[in-house]
């Protein structure tokens, strides 16, 4: 199934799969579990429940764009790619990430989790985080379980939410900073730089 949103709200309460999805606006939402198998240009629109959205493993999402609304859990096996100023507004979602996210995609810019409103949501890496730089990387009051892996390559990270660090943490390019705030528990924090 190919599925394109420009506005309007489109809900399945029974799992489907989508080959390649292009959301502009209005939402994609409903019951049932979708997959993504292949493409998401994600530029516009929202993602809404109960139901899951799952990115499998050979799949990739390019997330451009400012607001976007995630409210349902996703899973990402694949590859998520933040470009240009994108953000996702979670409210409140769990997203958990056993592929890679790439975040910031272009220079001068920033990838952002932002919570919205109500308990705070989560980014649970159990994958692979990277920062290129140079721009920023923002988990505003979202917390952030990291036991996999983050590599800042360059610019900024900033963990403001909180959470806890059991994976690996490493610099490596140019220097990168990180920021930890919130009650962000950094044990085994594993930090390794190479520049």
């Amino acid at each position: 199934l190919r599925a394109t949103v420009s506005g309007g709200d489109v809900e399945f309460d029974a799992a489907q799969s989508f080959d390649t999805i292009v959301l502009r606006g209005g939402s994609l939402g409903g019951a049932g579990e979708r997959t993504l198998l292949n493409r998401l240009d994600w530029s516009g629109g929202d993602f809404e429940g109960p139901g899951r959205f799952v990115i499998a493993a050979q799949a990739i999402v390019i997330c451009s764009g400012q607001g976007r609304f995630v409210r349902c859990d996703v899973e990402n096996r694949g590859r998520f790619e933040f470009q240009g100023n994108a953000e996702i507004y979670m409210d409140p979602s769990v997203f958990r990430n056993t592929g890679l996210v790439i975040a910031p995609g272009m220079v001068g810019g920033s990838g952002r989790f932002w919570n919205r409103r109500g308990p705070l949501s989560r980014v649970i890496n159990e994958g692979q985080i990277r920062v290129p730089g140079p721009g920023d990387t923002d988990f505003t009051l979202v917390q952030c379980e990291n036991h996999g892996l983050i590599t800042i390559e360059s610019g900024r990270l900033t963990l403001s939410g909180g959470g806890a660090n059991t994976g690996r943490i490493e610099f490596s390019g140019t220097p990168g900073l990180l920021e930890i705030g919130g009650d962000f528990m950094p044990q085994h924090l594993g930090i390794k730089k190479d520049w």
